[in-house]
């Protein structure tokens, strides 16, 4: 019989692969990895797992706590705090990439009125195709790749899990995070999202996911650092802070 370590590496083995295979972290934006999973990184990285974040939307215009101007000034910025996010991590297997779409409030028709609306625009429907084939390149038969739910309905959100499910068959597996903040100030909102899907709950350190957090100082302050951690402490009460993942088979 297994004891319950046993059991949890049984089941992490099953949900993530073996050591060797490769594991992608598709963020939609630079901070989204470390927001939604950065928990769940640390453990990796700790493993010696090979970890890549792939960010989609890497060039942007939108910073809440900078003076920076330009989309190039910004999108740098945002990109130098996801190197000084893996500099605290401290593992020689975790490494980023960048497919430098616009982000939506670049693209135009999107505005802070409908970035949230779920609709895709009728002058998206290539850009997904595109994001769809620029993603095939970095995926592979072995890979686990990590992709956001949807929570909060962000189009660019919807567009990187629209295009990893339809290379979902090009992929050992695709495991669903939680998407943050929105998963923390919306309970309940993923219900329709997660459906068919079973729950998998990782405990994880909260220092761990604060120090990665804290590397993000143009976009987070520390309201929204506690909101995600409170989010994790009460994903299961008996189990400490967790990071829900979601994906397809048995428990």
């Amino acid at each position: 019989m297994m004891n319950r370590s046993q059991e949890a590496e049984n089941r992490e083995g099953w949900l993530f692969g073996t050591s060797f295979s490769p594991l992608i972290i598709l963020s939609p934006h630079c901070d989204d990895a470390a927001l939604s999973i950065g928990g769940s990184l640390s453990r990796f990285c700790r493993d010696d797992r090979r970890v890549t974040i792939l960010t989609c939307f890497s060039l942007s215009r939108y910073t809440r706590f900078s003076s920076a101007g330009s989309v190039e000034e910004i999108s740098e910025l945002r990109k130098s705090e996801d190197r000084a996010m893996v500099s605290r991590v401290r593992s020689q297997g975790l490494g980023l990439e960048y497919l430098e779409f616009r982000d939506a409030p670049l693209r135009c028709g999107r505005t802070s009125k409908n970035l949230f609306d779920g609709r895709i625009l009728p002058n998206e429907e290539g850009l997904l195709e595109l994001l769809t084939r620029r993603l095939q390149d970095h995926v592979s038969p072995t890979s686990t790749v990590f992709a956001p739910l949807g929570i909060g309905s962000h189009i660019d959100h919807l567009l990187s899990r629209m295009a990893i499910d339809r290379l979902a068959s090009t992929v050992r597996k695709i495991v669903y995070y939680e998407d943050q903040p929105y998963a923390a100030l919306q309970p309940g909102a993923g219900t329709a999202l997660c459906e068919g899907l079973t729950p998998r709950l990782i405990p994880i350190n909260p220092r761990d996911k604060f120090f990665l957090l804290d590397a993000y100082a143009s976009q987070l302050e520390a309201e929204d650092l506690c909101q995600v951690l409170d989010y994790a402490a009460t994903v299961d009460h008996t189990r400490g802070a967790c990071e829900r993942l979601w994906s397809s088979g048995a428990p």
